[in-house]
């Protein structure tokens, strides 16, 4: 009888837990994208020689996260090229260095940057 009266209580505190983990990971692989940083479609008017663009992603965290960033890269340069292929023309890396002041207390970070600078081809 005890063990009839024990399910209920487990099943309800297990579906908040599992509600929670969700919005936990929803948040934490939020950041696991790349972004256009710019590409020869901004600049408007008609562009002499190839196409081109400039993809950037977050080089830290997790190897499954960072790889995550990697290719959503290949799969921003593909879909710019689209039909065309990519091309990475330059690839280096920027340390970007943050400081914030909470409640008096200040503290700092730096980043890791990739950027890729890629062209379209045939």
């Amino acid at each position: 009888m005890d063990n009839l009266m024990m399910t209920p209580r487990r099943t309800a505190m297990k579906k908040p837990s599992l509600v929670l983990l969700l919005v936990f990971l929803m948040l934490g692989l939020s950041g696991c994208s790349a972004d256009l940083v710019t590409s020869s479609d901004d600049l408007g008017g008609v562009q002499s020689g190839p196409k081109w663009g400039i993809v950037k992603y977050l080089n830290g965290g997790a190897d499954f996260v960072i790889n995550i960033r990697k290719n959503s890269a290949r799969d921003i340069m593909t879909k710019t090229c689209n039909p065309m292929k990519y091309k990475v023309i330059d690839f280096n890396s920027n340390t970007t260095t943050s400081f914030a002041v909470y409640n008096g207390s200040g503290g700092g970070g730096s980043s890791e940057y990739i950027y890729i600078k890629f062209e379209c081809v045939e």
